[in-house]
């Protein structure tokens, strides 16, 4: 992959990824102790988990840049993650 290319994914993966985790919070976030409200926050932690450790990758990929290999594998391994917390989000 070239550099620009491997940036590119990292950065996209890392909005991504934020912007599920940003979204896990709001669905964690409810003052009352309904049942709906604890599916939601059990959904929110699914869909935390995996976007984490791709907002995480995605950082990594960014900040390794002279290591070739290891910042194009962080930066799909980031992209799939994101991709993971996408489709929990969405199955829920």
């Amino acid at each position: 992959m070239s550099p620009g290319l491997v940036r590119a994914t990292a950065l996209v993966s890392l909005v991504g990824c934020l912007l599920l985790v940003l979204h896990a919070l709001v669905l964690g976030l409810h003052v009352e102790g309904t049942p709906r409200a604890l599916e939601d926050a059990a959904r929110g932690e699914q869909v935390a988990l995996p976007a984490v450790l791709g907002a995480v990758l995605a950082v990594g990929a960014l900040l390794g840049a002279r290591h070739r290999r290891a910042a194009a594998a962080a930066a799909v391994l980031a992209l799939l993650l994101g991709a993971a917390a996408l489709v929990i989000n969405l199955a829920g």
